[in-house]
Parts: C-alpha cells; structure tokens; sequence
C-alpha cells in the first residue's frame, strides 16, 4: 500500500481524528482573526468631557456669599475637564491634521471660558493650547500615541 492510500485510510475510519482536525482548523482560525485585529496600526483620535456645576443662578447659597473672577461677579460657574488622546496604536501626527481643520474646542453663545490649564500630558508629546475669541484651539506636533 502505497503513503496515500495509508493517510487515506488514517482518516477514512477516525471520528475522533477528524474532529481534532477541525478544532485545529478552527482554533488557527480564531487566533489568526485575533493576531490580525491587534496588529493593525490604526489612528483614533478620542476624548471625553465631564463637567461639574459648582454655581448655578437660580440657587440661593447665602446673600453673604460673592463668588466673582477677576472682580466680576459670576452667576454661573462650572468646572470641565477633557481629556484627549489617541486610542489608537499609530501615532497622530500634525501632517495628519489638515491645516484648514484645527483640532478646536467651540462652547455655546452666552457662555464663556474663564480660565485652562494642561492637567497631564506625556512628555513627548508637544501639545499646546490657545485660547482665541471664546475658543480653545490646538496646535501639536504629535497628539498622544497609543498604549
């Protein structure tokens, strides 16, 4: 009997032996979909806003109490944090960013932003922010990489 005819016969007459083969195909599958997935370089430029009302006009807290921003008085003050980056694995790159579209932060008529400040920010990254007529805009070199 020749090899061919033995590895037919081999499989011919082997349930088990079969069905081992497809979980092997299967699971080589599945780890070959998965490996795909992590490796892809992709760029998600991602954020998240939480703000937190610490004056509101319509509460009375005391008449006592003034609160007021550089001798002005403030009838309603919040709080926001954003925080950007990439949720991606490839690096967003300033050339990424078309030069017409900055990256900017655009707040409702009849609000105002009184102060920023940066929180965090990795070391190489070259984030800088601008504040222009009740705007906050954002020129960078590199954004964030992702983790």
């Amino acid at each position: 009997m020749d090899a061919i005819g033995i590895f037919n016969n081999l499989f011919k007459d082997s349930t088990v032996l079969n069905f081992a083969m497809f979980l092997i195909g299967i699971i080589s599958l599945i780890t070959g979909i998965v490996f795909y997935v992590k490796s892809k370089k992709i760029k998600k430029p991602t954020y998240i806003i939480r703000t937190t009302e610490l004056v509101k006009d319509n509460v009375q807290i005391s008449a006592k109490i003034e609160i007021s921003y550089a001798g002005e008085k403030v009838k309603n003050l919040s709080i926001s944090k954003l925080a950007f980056w990439n949720d991606g694995k490839e690096p967003i790159k300033l050339d990424d960013i078309p030069s017409k579209a900055s990256i900017k932060i655009k707040i409702p008529e009849g609000y105002e932003i009184l102060d920023f400040e940066t929180i965090h920010q990795k070391k190489e990254n070259n984030f800088k922010i601008h504040k222009t007529d009740n705007e906050s805009k954002h020129t960078t070199k590199y954004i964030l990489t992702g983790a």
